[in-house]
């Protein structure tokens, strides 16, 4: 059984009882959840100062920086070139926390993380298979060829 605020737009929205509806409501929910931060307020009750701790979110989803489109590879590069935290958490716009959290899920897989980087670097040196580089120059052509009208119509 659902309840807060899931609860609330059911009673709001009574007609919309779609599979899909139920699904984004559930998601917004979790979300709300998730993104709060956690209080502990100790055993003072509410005189005591609050402390906030963030248990419920890791910091690293699937090799990226959770909340970012930064990966655990990105990290790598600047850590393998000798560059510090502050410096990488400056450059990228992390925290420092951040950073060191990276590093340390670096250190704790490295192999791992290694077996991926070299499978993506023999990808990106095979290049793009001959039918989508076909596929590439006629989309160029064709751009080229658009570019030159519009230029044209518009002298």
């Amino acid at each position: 059984m659902l309840c807060g605020p899931i609860e609330k737009k059911r009673a709001l929205y009574p007609a919309r009882k779609h599979k899909v509806w139920e699904a984004i409501l559930v998601y917004a929910a979790t979300i709300c959840y998730y993104a709060a931060p956690k209080v502990d307020r100790g055993d003072a009750g509410r005189n005591s100062p609050k402390k906030f701790i963030n248990k419920a979110r890791p910091m690293i989803v699937k090799n990226r920086i959770a909340g970012t489109r930064i990966t655990v590879w990105d990290v790598l590069h600047y850590l393998e070139t000798g560059w510090s935290c502050p410096e990488i958490a400056e450059t990228l716009h992390l925290s420092e926390a951040q950073v060191e959290a990276v590093a340390q899920y670096i250190e704790d897989h490295t192999e791992e993380l290694r077996a991926v980087h070299r499978q993506i670097e023999a990808r990106k040196a095979r290049g793009n298979p001959p039918a989508i580089t076909a596929k590439l120059a006629k989309s160029r052509t064709k751009v080229q060829a658009w570019l030159t009208q519009q230029h044209e119509t518009k002298t």
